[in-house]
């Protein structure tokens, strides 16, 4: 959902203070090394 609004950014919440930002490329590199993983396990 967040790629076909074209969101990019999600800010991180600790109450009502803003405590960071977490980036697509911050998931992209978070998740890519276990997808890797588990595609080299299916084949």
């Amino acid at each position: 959902m967040a790629s076909r609004k074209k969101i990019r950014h999600l800010p991180v919440v600790e109450g009502d203070k803003i405590v960071g930002m977490v980036t697509f490329r911050d998931l992209v590199s978070y998740l890519l090394p276990e997808i890797c993983y588990m595609a080299k396990e299916i084949y």
